[in-house]
C-alpha cells in the first residue's frame, strides 16, 4: 500500500517543477527550455537495459549526446530511474535530475499527501526503503513530464498524461500532429540545433 502511494506522491519530484496546478486536472505540456535549465544533466541516451521494482525501474543506457552536465567519460554508460515506460534500444531525450537523499523525496511531497508520516518525525525504515528503491536514491531520475524519443531522422513527442499540446518552443516545422494533442513529429535535426543553442547558452 505504502509502496503505491509512494509511486503515486513520488511524481511530484518532477510536476513540482511545471508550478502550481491550481485547480486545472490538465496542464500545458511545459517548455524545453523550461526543462533544460531546471535539469541537472540532459543528455539523448539509449536505452540498453531496465529492470523494474515495485518502488520503481532501473535504466542502464549508453549516452551518444551530453547536452548538459559533466560526461561520465569513457564508454558513456549511465545509470538512471524511476518512472516505467523507457524501451529498450530506443534513444530519448532525457532531462535528468540529481536526487541526493530520501529526505528530497520527502520534502517535495504535500504533508496532506504523506499518511502515516509525521512532520516531525524521523523518516520510517518502510520510507526510506522504498524511497531507495534498491539504489536509486542517491542518484538521477529522468523528468517524466517531458520525454521524446528518436526514430531515424524524427524525434517523436508523446505527451505525457495529464498535459496537453506541444511544449511552447517545440520547433518547427511540425510534420504530424494528432488531433488530440498528444503526439507531435519533427525533424530531427530542427530540435538539435535548438538543444545545441540552449547548451550552449549553459556555458
Amino acid at each position: 500500500m505504502k509502496r503505491r502511494w509512494f509511486l503515486m506522491a513520488a511524481g511530484a519530484l518532477t510536476a513540482s517543477l511545471c508550478g502550481p496546478a491550481g485547480h486545472a486536472s490538465i496542464r500545458r505540456t511545459p517548455e524545453i527550455g523550461e526543462r533544460f535549465d531546471a535539469a541537472d544533466r540532459v543528455v539523448i541516451a539509449r536505452i540498453q537495459a531496465s529492470e523494474r521494482f515495485d518502488c520503481g525501474t532501473r535504466y542502464r543506457a549508453i549516452v551518444e549526446i551530453f547536452l548538459k552536465g559533466a560526461s561520465t567519460g569513457g564508454s558513456g554508460a549511465i545509470e538512471f530511474g524511476r518512472s516505467p515506460g523507457l524501451r529498450s534500444n530506443i534513444a530519448y531525450l532525457l532531462f535528468l535530475k540529481y536526487v541526493a537523499s530520501p529526505q528530497e523525496l520527502l520534502d517535495r511531497i504535500p504533508l496532506d499527501q504523506r499518511p502515516d508520516q509525521s512532520p516531525v518525525a524521523g523518516l520510517s525504515d518502510e520510507f526510506l526503503q522504498v524511497a531507495t528503491c534498491h539504489g536509486l536514491v542517491p542518484g538521477y531520475e529522468f523528468d517524466s513530464t517531458l520525454v521524446g524519443m528518436f526514430s531515424s531522422d524524427r524525434f517523436v513527442l508523446s505527451v505525457t498524461p495529464g498535459f496537453i499540446g506541444a511544449p511552447p518552443d517545440l520547433p518547427g516545422p511540425v510534420l504530424y500532429a494528432d488531433r488530440y494533442g498528444t503526439k507531435y513529429v519533427i525533424e530531427r535535426k530542427s530540435l538539435m540545433t535548438y538543444l545545441k543553442i540552449l547548451s550552449r547558452s549553459q556555458r
